[in-house]
């Protein structure tokens, strides 16, 4: 699309003296024929300029691979302001557009007054895989900016950790499950396995393993607990007696009890999916809110906005604004629906009360307090700052920065005490090599594993072709099925391991990076599409280019049907 200058660009000469600091740090900018001049016409990608935004500069060039018709920004340094010649270049531009990383690489203040659409996960992996997960629909997220504090984060954290009933569940930093509380149907016996979501009922469990397919345990009377089969996105099944799950296609997918049609999904795609008791909810791409079931309250009537997180509990449900306020509706006995004031990155609706974390790290309760008129405490939030909360029916629980857990309403008998341990998002880096070479590897629960259904992406891994890597996740990101292979360095064989992944994958695939990178030879005869281009800013197009063709990956052959 772009003739790209093949030589790496000094950003000191491209930027200005503000950004000699980055130059020194050594940080690799793409040639000025990628960056390319910014007009009305153009889609602006505003990006970081330091050393710690490296992958985002990477995940920029791919993004604007996508677009066709982008101009990247570079906001500077993350504690300096922009520089004259870049703020110009971004008002020379469309009045929408991307940040590429989160807010503490490109503050709001760097972009206010325009409807920009963040790309930033809680790591650099995360960012990839959204910049990858963007490429499906470029466009559809272009919408006001999140609130200040990464309210990516703050999802993420939630799925590891969730209360029902009487139990509670939480994920360890290993990607393991413990669960604790009653235990009468079996619901706080998890399976063994590595899980990135769980969701918990009354008496039963659900959790997404790192494969995607979904996994259900405890009380059965009314088929909630047979999970529906095929990959999914994310999962679940709150207060009642049915469950609902995002397949990788977007479709909405539920199971169980369906007295009040709450189990009978609409069509269309959607982002994240919240269940009730009676009832359902699921965010729309387009920030809008859509649900479905019993009524009998208004629970079902979700408000109008953008939203970037919903949650339903009892017989009421809570979304977070794209501005960082907080909305519920239903029920309002206890004053479940009254929300406290403040700007939040997080929001759970639990049985008749809920809670949300603002932006500072607290965690604010409002609802009710108590069960059968007797105190309980369920809304009675400790001091101290937390990543990540969950809203039962009688407690509350959740994971505090420093990894450990904290429960307060009915304890005792009943529940017990959390259990000690690193709780919530694992490790954001893997260590093979690392130490002799200084390559960023994704973690393991991020590579995935390899299937006879899933289109393998093979990447070297040795430190030049760090970008590849990037690019790599990025295109798992597209594709949606997660099965990365690491081929080892260009010069040594690919690691056993890695070669048992490739075998159980389909037999097509992608190949990040050109034949000096990967090999032929370590193909093994596989029919597959190499995206390699003559330098890393080349590489980081081509895969841009071909998630913007609307890819569809033949198993067989690897080739596009």
């Amino acid at each position: 699309m772009y003739a790209l200058a093949g030589a790496l660009v000094v950003l000191g000469t491209m930027l200005g003296p503000t950004s000699a600091v980055a130059a020194q740090s050594g940080i690799r900018v793409p040639p000025e024929s990628v960056v390319r001049e910014c007009d009305a016409e153009t889609v602006p990608i505003v990006v970081a300029a330091d050393v710690a935004a490296q992958s985002d500069i990477y995940s920029a060039v791919t993004l604007a691979g996508v677009l066709g018709d982008a101009c990247i920004v570079f906001a500077g340094p993350r504690h300096e302001a922009m520089s004259a010649d870049q703020q110009s270049r971004l008002r020379a531009a469309a009045g929408g557009g991307y940040v590429v990383g989160g807010t503490s690489a490109v503050s709001d203040l760097k972009v206010a007054g325009r409807r920009m659409a963040r790309l930033g996960g809680v790591d650099r992996w995360q960012t990839a895989l959204l910049v990858g997960r963007e490429a499906t629909r470029p466009g559809s997220t272009l919408r006001a900016s999140i609130p200040s504090t990464d309210v990516l984060a703050a999802v993420t954290a939630s799925a590891t950790i969730d209360s029902g009933w009487k139990h509670s569940c939480a994920l360890r930093t290993d990607r393991t499950m413990v669960c604790w509380g009653n235990n009468s149907q079996g619901q706080a016996e998890p399976p063994d396995g590595e899980f990135t979501i769980l969701s918990l009922g009354d008496e039963h469990s659900c959790a997404l393993g790192t494969d995607r397919t979904v996994m259900c345990w405890g009380l059965n009377d009314r088929g909630q607990s047979v999970a529906p089969q095929g990959r999914f996105t994310a999962i679940d099944t709150g207060v009642g007696d049915h469950g609902c799950a995002i397949r990788t296609d977007r479709a909405v997918v539920c199971w169980g009890q369906d007295n009040h049609r709450q189990a009978r999904a609409p069509r269309g795609e959607f982002t994240a999916i919240a269940v009730g008791s009676g009832y359902s909810c699921a965010l729309r791409h387009d920030g809008t809110i859509q649900c479905w079931g019993l009524n009998n309250y208004g629970q079902t009537d979700a408000p109008s906005g953008e939203f970037v997180a919903v949650s339903a509990g009892g017989w009421h449900s809570c979304g977070l604004g794209v501005d960082g306020v907080v909305r519920c509706w239903g029920l309002d006995n206890h004053g479940r629906t009254e929300v406290p004031s403040g700007k939040f990155v997080a929001v759970e609706a639990g049985g008749a009360h809920s809670c949300g974390i603002l932006a500072g790290g607290e965690v604010t309760c409002w609802g009710a307090n108590s069960w059968n008129d007797r105190p309980n405490g369920q809304r009675d939030a400790p001091v101290g700052d937390f990543i990540a909360v969950s809203a039962g029916v009688r407690h509350t629980c959740g994971i505090r920065t420093d990894g450990t857990l904290a429960c307060w309403g009915s304890a005792g008998d009943e529940f017990g005490p959390p259990p000690p341990g690193q709780f919530g998002p694992g490790p954001t880096a893997a260590s093979v090599n690392a130490a002799e070479t200084a390559v960023r590897l994704p973690p393991t629960a991020l590579r995935g594993r390899c299937g006879p259904n899933m289109v393998p992406v093979v990447v070297a891994s040795d430190f030049s072709a760090q970008s590849d890597i990037y690019s790599a996740v990025t295109l798992a990101g597209v594709l949606g099925d997660v099965c990365i292979v690491l081929a080892g360095g260009r010069h040594e064989a690919m690691p056993t391991d890695q070669q048992v992944q490739l075998e159980a994958a389909a037999a097509g695939g992608y190949v990040v990076g050109g034949s000096g990178a990967v090999g032929d030879a370590k193909l093994a005869g596989r029919e597959m599409t190499r995206l390699g281009g003559k330098d890393r800013w080349a590489t980081a197009l081509q895969v841009g280019e071909e998630a913007s063709s609307d890819l569809e990956i033949s198993a067989a052959s690897g080739a596009r049907s």
